[in-house]
């Protein structure tokens, strides 16, 4: 019975829906070519007058609730969204320049929204130099750079990370500049991205800026890393894992191993990250255990022990791994 009272209400949905949308082509879905001709006669203007009148046109919002479910004027609300922050900022050329039609806009940037989908998932051999040279051919803007990560993007921490190595390479320094202040922003505690982020602005004359971020990193930790570099990408294995990258975790343990890293640094790194999730201890604590290392496991559940101190789960594993050592 209830079955059947799920699939009535499902149907009755089903019916309004399309009742919703047979109302909606007949008021406005026959007027959506000549909404897309005003746009596309606003752009080919391509005067400041032109382009403020298309960016005012989204401010009705009668207009945009009529019609933001189509894909066209969803996309161009984006398009204004950030041709106003770019023409707040001064720039001498905004996306409004990529393109002369809405059909042209949308295909940028979708353009885009692949590219950096191919970059993440590295789905096939799109060449670094194909992607940066898009950039530069269209004086891509950080602004929309930003905006496709944060409306696009799978998996913009992993993403983030992979452009800042590619303008690293590329020497594409106010790019660079965004996405490690993009990434310490949405992410914070990343102590390399700050250390290398601190370097950026000491060798561009700003030095208050350069002392916020290394004070963002203790003492202890600043000393650590200046003896031994290997810390720091250990660190960045904890810090991805602290934000859910779950194939951070194989890479502590043979980071761990491989560079022989003390069960004392381990324990400073651990203190530092400061999570108390119950999870977090023990997810890490089994790696360790799966690789025989007793004592890693012992230091990551004594952490959590004093993160979360009534946490059965920790406290007896915790027990169970001493009674090992014994």
């Amino acid at each position: 019975m209830q079955d059947e009272m799920e699939f009535r209400k499902t149907e009755k949905f089903a019916l309004e829906e399309a009742r919703r949308e047979e109302k909606w082509q007949k008021q406005y879905g026959t007027k959506l070519n000549d909404v897309v001709q005003i746009m596309n006669q606003l752009l080919q203007s391509a005067t400041d007058q032109s382009r403020m009148e298309l960016h005012n046109m989204f401010l009705d919002k009668s207009f945009f609730e009529h019609y933001k479910q189509t894909d066209a004027v969803a996309t161009m609300y984006v398009v204004t969204q950030i041709y106003e922050r770019e023409w707040k900022d001064h720039y001498p050329s905004t996306i409004l320049d990529c393109g002369n039609t809405v059909e042209e806009l949308m295909d940028y940037l979708q353009q885009m929204k692949f590219m950096l989908y191919r970059i993440d998932f590295s789905i096939d051999q799109l060449s670094e130099q194909e992607f940066v040279t898009f950039l530069k051919k269209n004086q891509t803007s950080v602004i929309t750079l930003e905006t496709m990560m944060t409306t696009a993007a799978m998996r913009p921490m992993n993403l983030a990370l992979k452009l800042e190595e590619i303008f690293t390479r590329n020497f594409m320094y106010k790019e660079l500049f965004w996405v490690r202040n993009f990434i310490n922003e949405r992410w914070n505690g990343n102590h390399r991205v700050l250390i290398q982020l601190a370097d950026l602005y000491d060798r561009t004359g700003h030095a208050q800026f350069a002392r916020e971020c290394i004070e963002k990193i203790s003492e202890a930790l600043q000393t650590l890393y200046q003896h031994d570099e290997k810390c720091l990408l250990l660190q960045e294995d904890l810090w991805k894992f602290r934000y859910k990258d779950m194939e951070a975790v194989k890479d502590i343990s043979h980071r761990i191993l491989e560079d022989k890293i003390s069960t004392y640094v381990w324990s400073m790194l651990l203190q530092d990250v400061g999570v108390e999730s119950e999870e977090f201890y023990l997810i890490l604590s089994n790696e360790f255990l799966d690789h025989k290392m007793i004592d890693y496991a012992i230091k990551t559940l004594e952490t959590g022990k004093q993160r979360i101190p009534d946490n059965t789960m920790i406290n007896g594993i915790l027990q169970q791994c001493q009674k090992l050592t014994r």
